[in-house]
């Protein structure tokens, strides 16, 4: 999703473009920080889906980091980085919505902090990840069969997506470079 975001909100060329896809990738992934208090006490799932890390505040508060970050480092456009960043985060949560859930508690704070309810979708597009044991027990137990097959579907959802983008860029790179030189060809005649 920080991939299909990056081509969207902000698509770059050149070697620029490889760090920003990778920062967009690394944000949209952010909320899943919520495993590391976790892997400290031995159950990495203790804090998973908790308030901060899976909501809307806490992809605000994540938005106003990297806003701030890009306009003080930068001089780029506070309010319009932060709702870029702020989104790719929210993003994470928004997909976790859709997903199956098999674990307490079910659902995420979507929209905390001004609700503390857990929600879920009623029609989950993605499956669950089976999550087990503590330190590298749950490492391995990410690679487990039906992880990788949850894997192969999130990506058969998401490749017709970039698919779809690439196209939509492709057609506005054209019309950018093709339509104002058809008008100067025009006027000559």
């Amino acid at each position: 999703m920080g991939y299909a975001a990056q081509q969207a909100l902000l698509p770059q060329s050149g070697r620029a473009r490889w760090g920003m896809i990778a920062l967009f990738a690394f944000v949209a992934n952010l909320p899943d920080l919520d495993f590391l208090p976790g892997f400290l006490t031995g159950n990495p799932n203790q804090f998973h889906h908790h308030f901060l890390s899976h909501s809307l505040g806490g992809s605000v508060l994540v938005g106003i980091l990297f806003g701030g970050y890009f306009a003080l480092r930068a001089g780029k456009p506070f309010l319009q980085y932060s709702l870029i960043f702020a989104s790719v985060c929210f993003s994470h949560v928004v997909l976790d919505f859709f997903s199956a859930d098999t674990s307490q508690p079910y659902g995420v704070p979507m929209f905390w902090p001004f609700s503390k309810e857990h929600i879920i979708s009623s029609f989950p597009l993605f499956l669950s990840i089976e999550k087990s044991g503590s330190g590298f027990e749950f490492i391995w137990g990410l690679l487990r069969q039906h992880n990788l097959y949850a894997a192969l579907v999130e990506v058969l959802i998401f490749v017709p997506v970039l698919a779809l983008l690439a196209l939509l860029r492709k057609r506005v790179w054209l019309f950018r470079h093709t339509g104002p030189q058809l008008e100067i060809e025009q006027g000559n005649n």
